[in-house]
């Protein structure tokens, strides 16, 4: 890590822009210092402050799909009016590079317990049933955080096409 100075957002943002990495080696290159946070089918996770965090294809840019789909749903749901109600729910975006699959978001710390209480447990199912409405599965306790009282869903990548029958 950058022992020179904080490595603020704009910092890691300017870095990614610039430079495109694809790798964790090539990340902490830049004087990031990338902690692995998880991993999930065909995506690495790491923290890269306390802000900020980054998903990369597990297999390298040929495995891009699941990011693809993340990206194309965020920016559906920031764009159309009728999915305002989700907006609240989705992780905000910092980056992204299509090109490479690579996805920085806001980190979301607080993971969604199992254990948790009976009033978050229907909050999570009802969050459940309105993303699989748009065609997001795979919201698990663990693809969701706990942030300022609202449930963030933070994989989003997974998802199929709704038919009439889902809307």
């Amino acid at each position: 890590m950058r022992q020179d100075a904080v490595v603020t957002n704009e910092y890691i943002i300017d870095q990614f822009t610039q430079f495109k990495p694809t790798t964790v080696t090539q990340i902490r290159a830049l004087g990031i210092d990338a902690i692995d946070i998880g991993s999930g089918s065909t995506r690495y996770a790491y923290k890269l402050n306390r802000d900020l965090m980054v998903k990369i294809p597990i297999y390298g840019p040929t495995d891009m799909w699941q990011t693809d789909r993340e990206i194309i749903v965020i920016e559906r749901i920031n764009r159309d009016p009728a999915l305002s109600h989700l907006r609240r729910h989705a992780p905000k975006v910092h980056y992204t590079d299509r090109v490479n699959g690579i996805i920085i978001m806001k980190y979301y710390p607080v993971e969604m317990s199992r254990d948790t209480d009976p009033e978050t447990l229907c909050r999570h199912r009802e969050l459940r049933r309105k993303f699989e409405r748009i065609g997001v599965t795979d919201l698990w306790c663990g693809n969701v955080r706990e942030h300022n009282n609202e449930l963030i869903a933070v994989d989003l990548g997974c998802f199929f096409e709704p038919g009439p029958e889902n809307d």
